[in-house]
């Protein structure tokens, strides 16, 4: 399971192994990947996905062995994903360090995972904390769809809406900062 777990939402520092260029994995959610836009927010500890489930009773001489077995299904750290695709985008509030550090490993997730061509970054944040990001190939080329990052807050002045929601496809994702 935890092999599972790493092969389908592995760690953003796995990821960012994969920008070698002798890496297989780099912008390996190309073409028609189930969920091209799933990104890994951190792990939390989680019951196995199939748990044991032992009675109280049984041949003393195998109880040993099988409470070794249970020691192993004790809740682990599992990966706790979002997908921007189903849910249309994610806000991240609080603290501006932790929410832009969050927001740049999902930036940075997407832009591993998936080629420019398939994925395009609209970016509209505080150009000072996100000149990394203008180096992406997402940032200057367009793409089959976009996901839009915002680190401004909504305007009053248009009824608490973001400014770039009144050109925003209503099918792109989101990832907003406060």
């Amino acid at each position: 399971q935890d092999e599972r777990d790493e092969t389908h939402y592995p760690s953003i520092m796995e990821i960012v192994g994969w920008s070698d260029p002798l890496s297989h994995r780099l912008w390996e959610r190309s073409g028609s990947h189930p969920q091209p836009l799933a990104v890994r927010l951190g792990t939390t500890p989680a019951a196995p996905d199939d748990p044991v489930i032992c009675p109280q009773r049984g041949r003393p001489d195998l109880r040993e062995a099988l409470d070794d077995v249970l020691t192993h299904n004790d809740p682990s750290p599992r990966p706790v994903m979002v997908d921007l695709e189903t849910t249309g985008g994610i806000a991240l509030v609080g603290d501006d360090i932790r929410t832009r550090d969050l927001a740049g490993s999902l930036l940075a997730q997407l832009a591993l995972l998936n080629p420019p061509g398939d994925l395009a970054f609209h970016l509209d944040a505080d150009p000072d904390n996100w000149q990394w990001a203008n180096w992406l190939p997402h940032a200057r080329t367009p793409g089959n769809r976009t996901v839009w990052m915002s680190g401004r807050h909504p305007d009053p002045m248009h009824g608490g809406v973001l400014q770039h929601d009144y050109c925003r496809n209503p099918d792109d994702p989101l990832v907003w900062t406060s």
